[in-house]
């Protein structure tokens, strides 16, 4: 749990032009086209990813589910945030998209040098104002990366899913 608090406590000073938001994400766009998708343990998140290619994450699957186990901890760690920051924290709900979950896309972010660990994107669905997006690393191991692996894309699941809870606050203004 002190992991959580630590992420928000960074989220909470950090400015909009850090190395996780960036401008070009604001802006309207649309969302990736990956393969498949897994549904988190609560129900709340689609982890989307693909089966092969660059952007595939590992394909080590240790509990032989189908599944891989970075998919999974992915929804794991992207349901233990959500719980503490609306069940325990008490900050307010983020606002979903149409179909009622939490969308979490796994891309190779480490190949376009930017050094970023992940984003929060708009969503363009006007809609639904104040919905979005996150999209995180398939591995976090490339050299731009001072830390990598699952402690990596832990960090920035919980990280850039409090920016979809700051949306929910003040809507337009991100």
């Amino acid at each position: 749990m002190l992991f959580v608090y630590f992420i928000l406590f960074s989220s909470l000073f950090s400015s909009t032009n850090n190395r996780c938001f960036h401008e070009e994400m604001t802006q309207n766009r649309g969302r990736p086209s990956l393969d498949t998708y897994y549904e988190s343990p609560s129900g709340h998140f689609w982890i989307h990813y693909d089966l092969s290619g660059e952007n595939a994450p590992s394909s080590t699957d240790s509990n032989s589910n189908n599944i891989p186990d970075y998919v999974e901890r992915a929804g794991v760690i992207a349901d233990s945030t959500r719980q503490i920051l609306t069940e325990i924290m008490n900050f307010r709900q983020e606002i979903p998209d149409i179909d009622g979950k939490y969308d979490i896309y796994i891309l190779d972010l480490g190949s376009s040098l930017s050094g970023a660990y992940g984003w929060n994107c708009i969503d363009s669905n006007d809609d639904i104002v104040g919905s979005s997006w996150v999209e995180i690393d398939n591995d976090y191991s490339e050299d731009i990366y001072a830390v990598k692996g699952l402690i990596a894309m832990e960090f920035t699941v919980a990280h850039e899913f409090f920016h979809a809870i700051q949306r929910a606050y003040k809507e337009n203004s991100f």
